[in-house]
């Protein structure tokens, strides 16, 4: 499964690279505040936070209108009241508009799959889960986002899923 997400990506990101007007590459740096995790058939747990340090990869195809994917770390989280840890590489992919003409503010969408690092004495898969939220660009290199997303993982045989807020910043390191 990870092969073939990762066969699509490469195919995604050179087909439609060769149609865009401009892309960058951002480095990423932020704070998630996805603190409430929930397994099925088991009662809630609250989470830690966490820091979140990665690179994304962002294209125009239309006016306003293009696509960026990120590769990002997020630390190792505890869980409150249990000897749990959890911590993760997330791939993104997004759809984003541009909410103005300036191109300064903007939304976006996508999906998310979890690379899981930690996982202590137990079994885990990853599974898509979905994201949303909006940025700003400033200052022409520097951006800020927020955005609500769930992150999914089958835990022995079971789903669960992390969610909420995150907060990161963005420098664009050089555009073509």
């Amino acid at each position: 499964m990870k092969r073939v997400l990762f066969a699509l990506a490469i195919v995604f990101l050179s087909a439609t690279s060769q149609a865009a007007r401009t892309t960058s590459f951002d480095g990423i740096f932020g704070y998630s505040m996805a603190d409430k995790f929930n397994i099925k058939g088991a009662s809630d747990a609250k989470s830690e936070t966490a820091f979140i340090l990665g690179a994304k990869l962002s294209s125009y195809f239309a006016k306003n209108l293009g696509w960026n994917s990120a590769l990002a770390l997020e630390t190792i989280r505890d869980f409150k009241y249990s000897s749990a840890e959890l911590g993760f590489v997330l791939l993104e992919g997004n759809m984003f508009l541009d909410l103005d003409d300036s191109k300064m503010v903007y939304g976006f969408a996508g999906l998310n799959y979890p690379l899981v690092l930690l996982d202590k004495h137990i079994d885990t898969e990853p599974a898509l889960g979905i994201q949303f939220g909006t940025g700003f660009r400033f200052l022409s290199q520097w951006s800020t986002e927020i955005y609500y997303r769930t992150t999914n993982i089958e835990i022995n045989g079971r789903n669960a899923n992390l969610w909420g807020f995150a907060f990161r910043l963005g420098y664009s390191f050089f555009s073509f």
